[in-house]
């Protein structure tokens, strides 16, 4: 009688990394991104530039489906400027990058990206102006800028943007923070002398007029935002602040700076979409 040899059948099940290949397009936006802040040098930058069909698996990348759906490298010490590349993760639906050295400008690609949801930029370098692209996304719902060196009017495109719930532009140097029908808010920079009590003085006149009005003060050198309220709809008004020092023992004359900035808004025909920053 013959005896029976068992055999044993050995089945290797490819890990995800194996499988999850994604498209060309995003595995080159994946690399320049890499290439332009600096790669080598991020605090985690685990299988990076591995072979083509294991991007699923590089640090701070999570697929579905095939596709980059979310990417997650924040304080992670990336130094250097977002490449325009970012706009080929067409599924990407999360990208958290705050806490890093990022600078340059805010591509205004990313406002093209149609499934994304969640853009989390704060705690870098950027710089130049809110891209008014981003007005165009009817997907972005969530939107942090702040702590970053943005200047310039916030694009008024942003009311436009169905679906957003939160927007945080706190902690830049913008001069105009939101903008609605008979409301203008500024921002701006504290001045370098707080030695001495004082405050913001924020005043507005038609646009080329010339002809300032007092809108109000704050109370004290820390507090730098204000609501320039009673304006017409629809109007285009300049803006200006200027600083004053009250009276103290070293000088017994109240003291007032001249305008510190001078910046345009036009006040909406209806409301738009406020900020909905911490300050």
């Amino acid at each position: 009688m013959r005896s029976l040899v068992p055999i044993v059948i050995l089945v290797v099940f490819p890990t995800s990394s194996a499988i999850a290949q994604v498209d060309p397009a995003e595995r080159d936006a994946l690399i320049a991104l890499y290439n332009s802040t600096d790669g080598a040098n991020w605090s985690n930058h685990g299988a990076w530039l591995g072979a083509v069909g294991t991007e699923c698996g590089w640090w701070g990348v999570q697929c579905d489906g095939g596709h980059v759906a979310q990417l997650s490298l924040s304080s992670d010490n990336l130094n250097g400027a977002l490449p325009p590349e970012l706009g080929n993760l067409v599924h990407l639906v999360g990208m958290q990058l705050w806490s890093n050295q990022l600078n340059g400008s805010i591509p205004s690609v990313l406002g093209t990206m149609s499934n994304l949801e969640r853009l989390y930029l704060s705690s870098n370098q950027l710089s130049g102006v809110i891209p008014p692209a981003l007005g165009s996304s009817s997907s972005l719902s969530e939107l942090d800028f702040s702590a970053n060196q943005l200047s310039g009017a916030i694009p008024p495109e942003l009311a436009g943007m169905s679906n957003l719930r939160s927007l945080d532009l706190s902690s830049n140097r913008l001069s105009v923070v939101s903008v609605r029908d008979h409301t203008v808010w500024l921002s701006w920079d504290a001045v370098s002398y707080q030695a001495d009590p004082g405050g913001y003085s924020v005043f507005s006149a038609p646009t080329g007029s010339g002809v300032w009005t007092l809108r109000g003060q704050t109370e004290a050198k820390t507090i730098l935002s204000y609501p320039v309220a009673g304006l017409d709809p629809g109007t285009s008004y300049d803006l200006a602040v200027a600083s004053y020092t009250n009276p103290h023992a070293d000088n017994l004359n109240l003291v007032d700076s001249d305008l510190g900035f001078d910046v345009m808004a036009t006040t909406a025909s209806t409301a738009a979409v406020p900020n909905r920053s911490s300050r």
